[in-house]
């Protein structure tokens, strides 16, 4: 019969996915803050609508990529986790014969 064994390491390796979703989103806090500095500084005349057409549509996209890759690190930690309990569950019934 095939040993199936988890491994000890594999709870481990998703347990630092919840302080990494955390700080995707103070990261996604923190560019938010730096627009709201740049909206301020850079009026609205003319040349400062010459800058937000550049600099508006980038940063919409980088703060959206922030809070959806801290949504993907959330849900790999929390579905790594389940997965290295199935895994260290299953080795426990192998190995007392269920």
């Amino acid at each position: 019969m095939a040993e199936f064994k988890a491994t000890a390491e594999m709870g481990s390796a998703f347990s630092k996915y919840p302080e990494m979703s955390a700080l995707l989103l103070r990261m996604q806090g923190r560019v938010h803050e730096i627009d709201g500095f740049n909206t301020n500084a850079a009026g609205h005349d003319e040349i400062g609508n010459a800058y937000f057409e550049t600099v508006d549509p980038p940063t919409k996209g980088l703060l959206k990529m922030l809070g959806q890759v801290s949504k993907i690190a959330e849900k790999a930690g929390h579905n790594g986790q389940t997965a290295a309990k199935l895994f260290t569950r299953t080795d426990d019934d192998l190995a007392s014969g269920v």
